[in-house]
């Protein structure tokens, strides 16, 4: 714990400042607040009232730029606000007012609804800082959300590859209102060894584990896990880096949604161990019909965090309910902690009993230990 006497720095007197998204960039720290005055917008502190300020207002007024998803990249903060003008864009800055600016309007234009006209918004997403070039998601309203990076340039801000090309037919209550871009959707970037995974969907593969070295040619699908067009990942799933080994959730039709980790190779793309075995066939009355299938029991890990090169999470097994596991990457490795609720409880909604669960939620690594 921090050896030092907490003191109050009141940035809105009038009432809630509601500071968020604290990043370190060299010696001065950026925040997200809001006062009365001038809205929500970027400042920065050195941890006394008297280097505390704002760094601009963004979008002039009371009105907000909110800032957010501010990254640190080579000592300069990089984020994402909305001036008013230019809608969600991607900004940078020094910490000076003058050096606070939009990097690019990726999204430029305006569109109309019953309310008014309002400028587009690219709305950059998931901001990671892979050996000094950010990299994110972003809609450019042609392509849809996919995959860009940037290095502080406008020239040097692109787009690093369209996942999903081509468009689909937009209907809006019925009525056909043209075509719009696919969007591959790339989610819960994560970087591994100079190597970024990441969640994406195509129309080949559905939604499956990604890589990129940052190039057009080293972006590729990892491996398509649950075969076909079905998903094997959702937006829901996690991506953990744990020393060098990429953990993450995933599904397929024989086991269900269980632990996985990845070296960035098909073959080495594996489920580590099936925490929750088995599954139960159904029939079920559909269109006149009766259908029989089979539904594989899955543990769903959840609550992901790295403990000193041991991977911690919640998952339930369907004997001892949803417990705390932990897994240094092999099935053997890969065991539950303690059965913190042992014991059933009688479910009325299946006239049987089920386990108990602890359901650990909130799992944080401090001083090697994973608390709870």
């Amino acid at each position: 714990m921090l050896s030092v006497t907490p003191h109050l720095i009141d940035l809105n007197p009038s009432g809630a400042s509601s500071p968020t998204d604290f990043v370190h960039v060299g010696s001065t720290t950026f925040f997200a607040a809001e006062d009365a005055t001038y809205g929500r917008e970027l400042w920065k502190t050195d941890g006394t009232a008297q280097g505390t300020s704002l760094v601009k207002d963004i979008r002039p007024g009371s009105a907000s730029s909110d800032p957010g998803e501010l990254v640190d990249l080579n000592g300069t903060l990089f984020f994402v606000a909305d001036d008013g003008v230019n809608g969600r864009e991607l900004w940078k800055s020094d910490g000076t007012a003058e050096g606070t600016v939009l990097i690019r309007d990726i999204f430029p234009g305006t569109f109309t609804n019953g309310d008014g006209t309002y400028p587009n918004a690219s709305d950059p997403q998931d901001l990671v800082n892979l050996n000094g070039t950010l990299f994110f998601t972003a809609d450019d309203g042609a392509s849809g959300r996919e995959f860009w990076k940037s290095d502080g340039t406008e020239a040097g801000t692109v787009l690093v590859k369209d996942l999903f090309p081509g468009t689909y037919p937009y209907y809006d209550n019925g009525n056909y209102e043209g075509e719009r871009p696919n969007a591959s959707g790339p989610d819960k970037l994560t970087a591994v060894d100079g190597q970024l995974f990441f969640i994406a969907r195509d129309e080949t593969h559905g939604t499956e584990l990604w890589k990129s070295d940052g190039t057009e040619a080293g972006t590729a699908l990892v491996k398509d896990i649950y075969e076909g067009t079905d998903d094997g990942l959702s937006q829901s799933d996690w991506l953990k880096n744990v020393d060098g080994t990429l953990f993450f959730t995933a599904a397929e039709a024989l086991n269900g949604r269980e632990l996985w980790k990845s070296d960035g190779t098909a073959a080495g793309t594996v489920m580590v161990k099936d925490i929750s075995p088995g599954g139960h066939w159904y029939d079920e009355y559909i269109d006149g019909i009766w259908v029989t299938g089979y539904t594989p029991d899955s543990s769903s890990p959840q609550e992901p965090v790295n403990v000193s090169g041991m991977l911690f999470f919640s998952a339930d097994n369907c004997v001892n309910g949803r417990e705390l596991w932990k897994s240094d990457g092999t099935a053997a490795g890969t065991v539950m902690v303690k059965d913190v609720f042992p014991g059933s409880v009688y479910d009325p909604s299946s006239s049987s009993d089920v386990p108990n669960s602890s359901s650990p939620q909130h799992l944080t690594e401090v001083g090697g230990t994973a608390l709870h």
